[in-house]
C-alpha cells in the first residue's frame, strides 16, 4: 500500500511541477472561491469613480437648463462628446481637491475640443493621467507586432521621443488569466511586449500605476516587474460609490453636492464608461462581470493597501505534496476500519481547506489546494479501494474454503448476516422440510470394493447430489457415513410451500441424476448403486451443536428422527423415495403422489401416512394407468373390505406385475381374509426398528 501511495504522490507532483493545464484550472477555481469565502481588501477612502452613465440626464434636465449649463449642453450631443467636456470635469473635479484625475478613455484619433483639452492637460500636467492602450497588430515585418494606441492628438510627441515617455499617459491593458478571461493579476509596468517597441529607455507604467506616482506615492508593490496577483475589495459594483458624470457637469449639483463640502478633497479620481453601450467590462473571480474602471479602481486600491497575494513557491508546493501523500498513507496504515480511516481522511481535508483560507487572510499566502487534495483524496481512495478488494478477495475465498466443510447457507449467513447467524446459535425452533438419502448395501460394498475406486464413486455421487441440493436452495447438513442429511428453511426459506416443493423436486432430480451416474458406472466397469431417500416436514431446533472442540450449526427434532425413520422405511417397501404426510400435504399439487401405508414408526406413538412419487410420473403430474385401482385397493384395505381389496390390488397386477406394493398388499388381504382381525384393527404397520 505504502508503494500504491508513494507513486499517487509521485504522479500528482509530476503533474505539478509540469503546471498541467487542467490543474492549473482547477487551482484557479480555488483561488477564486478563497476570494469569495475569505477575506476582502479593506477599500481606501482616496479612491473615487465617476462614471459616464446611461444619458438619463437628458430626461433629467430641462431644455432651458441644458442651454444655461455648457457642459450639459454638450454632453446633451451624441457620441463621442466634444473633448471640451472632458476639459470642464477635470477642471472641476481638481479645483473640488481632487489629487489627481484619471480619464479611463482612449483618445485615438483627434476630435473637437482637443485644444481645449490639451490646455487643461498643461495646466494640470503634475494631476491627470491619460490612457494609453496596447493592441496585437501586424506590421510589414510580421504578425504579432505591438500597436500602442496613446493620444496623439492631445499629446504631442516631441521628436526622438517615444509616446508613452510622457508621464501623463498610463496603459490600461489588462492581462486574464485563461479559460474564461477572468482577472486575477495585473501589472504595474509596460511588459514585455511594450518593451520591444519602445526599447529600454522608455519607462511604460500602467494606468494605476501613473495614478500613484502623480499622487507623489510610492506603489507599495512587491516589484515593479511582472504580474501580480491582487486582492479584490469587493464585487461588481460594490467597489466605490459612484459618482455619475452628470452631477459634475451640472453646474448647481457639482456646488451643492460636492464643492461646498469638499468631497474629492485628496481623492484619486477615475473617470471612466459604465453605460452598456460602452461594452467596457471584464470577467473577475466574483462570476460577474465588472466595469473596466473599477478593475482599474480595485488594482490602485491593492496598491495603495498593500493587498498582494503571494503564491507559494515550488517548493513548499511539492512539500505540501508529499505531506498529503504521506497523510494518506498513514490513515491507511493506522485506521484499519474503512468507515474510519473515510471520516478522518475528511477531518485531514477540512483542516487543510481551514488552514488554507486563514493563511488567505492573515497572511496573503495563496498555497495550492487541488494538487495536495487531489494526492489525499487519490491515496486515501485508492488505499480504500485497495483494502476493500482485500478483503472482499479474503472474504470470497473464505467463502469458498468454508463452503467444502459447511453449507453454503451457513456460509452466507456467517459472512453476510452474522446477527442472524448468531441469534441461531442460541437455538431457534422454526418449520423446517428434511430430506435423508442413504446408499443401498454399503457396508458390503466397503467390504468387497477397491477403497480408492470406492471413494472416487462415492465422491462423484457425493457431488451430484449435492449439486442438487444446492441449486435447489437447500443447505446441506452433513454427510453421515454414505448418507446425505440437506435441510429446506433452517436458514433460507422461500416459505413453508416452496420449501416442500424444493426438497421433492431435489428428490426427484437426484432420481435422474442416479440413473445417469449408473449408466455411465456400469459403462466404466463400477457397480451401480441404490438409494432411499426420506423426506419429511416439522418444527426443529436450529442450533449450534457440539463441544469446545467441534461444533457445527445443525437441526434436531422429531421430524428429523421421522425423515430418518422414512429413509430406512424404503427397504421395507422396496422403494427409493418415502414422504411424510406434511409433505404431502403441500406438494399434491407439484406432482401426483401414491399412497404407501400407515406406519407407526419406532418410538412414536402416532401413525404417520406415507407416501411416494411413482418413477413413472417423473416430474410431472403423468398418472399411471393402474394408480387408481390401486388407490382404490387401498382404500379398500383401511375399511377392513378385505377380498373386495384383493380382487382390486389383483387386477392392478395385471397393469403392473412387477409392483412390490401390490404384491405385499395382496398377501395381507389373503392373510386377514383367512384370519379377520379383531376390532381393534386399524391398517397401521407398526416398524420394529430403526
Amino acid at each position: 500500500m505504502a508503494l500504491l501511495c508513494v507513486g499517487m504522490t509521485a504522479l500528482w507532483a509530476g503533474l505539478q511541477q509540469q503546471t498541467a493545464s487542467w490543474v492549473r484550472e482547477v487551482e484557479y477555481f480555488s483561488e477564486d472561491w478563497r476570494l469569495r469565502q475569505g477575506r476582502l481588501a479593506p477599500l481606501d477612502p482616496r479612491v473615487c469613480f465617476v462614471a459616464i452613465d446611461q444619458p438619463s440626464y437628458r430626461e433629467l434636465y430641462s431644455d432651458e437648463e441644458r442651454a444655461r449649463d455648457p457642459g450639459l449642453a454638450l454632453a446633451s450631443e451624441n457620441w463621442p462628446w466634444s473633448r471640451e467636456v472632458w476639459a470642464l470635469a477635470i477642471e472641476r473635479l481638481i479645483t473640488g481637491g481632487a489629487r489627481v484625475v484619471a480619464l479611463d478613455i482612449v483618445f485615438a484619433t483627434g476630435g473637437r475640443g482637443d485644444d481645449r483639452l490639451r490646455a487643461v492637460l498643461e495646466k494640470y500636467s503634475d494631476r491627470v493621467v491619460l490612457a494609453a492602450d496596447v493592441l496585437a497588430g501586424e506590421s510589414d515585418r510580421g504578425s504579432g507586432a505591438t500597436l500602442i494606441l496613446p493620444p496623439s492628438s492631445i499629446l504631442p510627441v516631441p521628436q526622438n521621443r517615444h509616446p508613452l515617455a510622457d508621464h501623463r499617459l498610463g496603459l490600461i491593458k489588462q492581462y486574464p488569466d485563461l479559460p474564461g478571461a477572468i482577472i486575477r493579476r495585473t501589472r504595474f509596468d509596460g511588459g514585455p511586449e511594450v518593451g520591444e517597441v519602445t526599447g529600454p529607455e522608455v519607462k511604460a507604467e500602467s494606468f494605476s500605476s501613473r495614478i500613484l506616482h502623480q499622487a507623489g506615492i510610492e506603489p507599495r508593490i512587491p516589484s515593479p516587474e511582472g504580474l501580480h496577483r491582487f486582492r479584490y475589495a469587493a464585487g461588481p459594483g460594490q467597489a466605490v460609490r459612484l459618482v455619475p458624470l452628470h452631477q459634475i457637469l451640472h453646474t448647481p449639483s457639482w456646488e451643492a453636492n460636492y464643492l461646498t463640502n469638499h468631497f474629492f478633497k485628496d481623492k484619486l479620481v477615475i473617470v471612466g464608461p459604465s453605460a452598456e453601450i460602452f461594452h467596457d467590462e471584464h470577467r473577475t473571480p466574483f462570476g460577474e462581470n465588472m466595469l473596466g474602471p473599477e478593475v482599474h479602481l480595485n488594482i490602485l486600491n491593492a496598491a495603495l493597501q498593500n493587498q498582494f497575494l503571494q503564491e507559494a513557491d515550488p517548493r513548499t508546493s511539492q512539500l505540501l505534496t508529499f505531506w498529503a501523500g504521506l497523510t494518506a498513507w498513514l490513515l491507511t496504515w493506522r485506521f484499519a476500519k474503512l468507515l474510519q480511516r473515510f471520516l478522518v481522511a475528511c477531518v485531514a481535508l477540512a483542516f487543510y481547506g481551514g488552514m488554507v483560507l486563514l493563511l488567505y487572510n492573515r497572511s496573503d499566502l495563496l498555497i495550492p489546494i487541488v494538487v495536495p487534495t487531489a494526492t489525499l483524496c487519490s491515496g486515501t481512495l485508492l488505499g480504500l479501494v485497495w483494502d476493500f478488494s482485500l478483503a472482499w478477495r479474503e472474504k470470497a475465498q473464505l467463502r469458498r474454503t468454508l463452503e467444502r466443510y459447511v453449507s453454503k447457507d451457513v456460509v452466507r449467513e456467517l459472512l453476510d448476516n452474522p446477527q442472524t447467524y448468531l441469534n441461531s446459535l442460541v437455538g431457534v425452533r422454526k418449520p423446517v422440510a428434511i430430506l435423508f438419502s442413504d446408499v443401498r448395501g454399503f457396508t458390503s460394498m466397503t467390504e468387497e470394493m477397491n477403497a480408492a475406486v470406492l471413494v472416487k464413486q462415492l465422491n462423484e455421487y457425493f457431488q451430484e447430489m449435492v449439486n442438487i441440493v444446492v441449486q435447489n436452495r437447500g443447505r446441506l447438513d452433513k454427510f453421515i457415513g454414505d448418507a446425505v442429511m440437506a435441510d429446506w428453511g433452517s436458514f433460507v426459506t422461500g416459505g413453508t410451500r416452496t420449501d416442500c416443493e424444493r426438497v421433492v423436486r431435489s428428490a426427484l432430480e437426484m432420481r435422474v441424476a442416479l440413473e445417469r451416474l449408473n449408466t455411465r458406472w456400469v459403462t466404466e466397469g463400477s457397480r451401480p448403486l441404490a438409494i432411499g431417500i426420506g423426506i419429511n416436514l416439522g418444527d426443529v431446533i436450529v442450533g449450534n451443536l457440539g463441544s469446545e472442540v467441534k461444533m457445527e450449526v445443525s437441526i434436531i427434532g422429531d421430524a428429523v428422527n421421522l425423515a430418518s425413520r422414512l429413509e430406512s422405511l424404503t427397504k421395507e417397501y422396496h422403494l427409493d423415495l418415502l414422504l411424510g404426510e406434511t409433505v404431502a400435504a403441500q406438494v399434491r399439487d407439484l406432482c401426483v403422489l401414491r399412497s404407501v401405508d400407515l406406519v407407526q414408526v419406532k418410538g412414536k406413538t402416532q401413525p404417520v401416512a406415507v407416501f411416494t412419487i411413482p418413477t413413472e410420473s417423473g416430474e410431472g403430474k403423468v398418472v399411471p394407468g393402474w394408480l387408481p385401482l390401486y388407490e382404490e385397493g387401498i382404500q379398500l384395505y383401511r375399511r377392513r373390505e378385505f377380498q373386495k381389496a384383493a380382487d382390486v390390488f389383483a387386477r392392478a397386477r395385471l397393469l403392473c406385475p412387477e409392483d412390490y406394493l401390490m404384491q405385499l398388499y395382496g398377501e395381507r388381504c389373503a392373510q386377514l381374509v383367512a384370519q379377520p382381525p379383531g376390532p381393534e384393527w386399524s391398517g397401521v404397520y407398526q416398524m420394529t426398528k430403526k
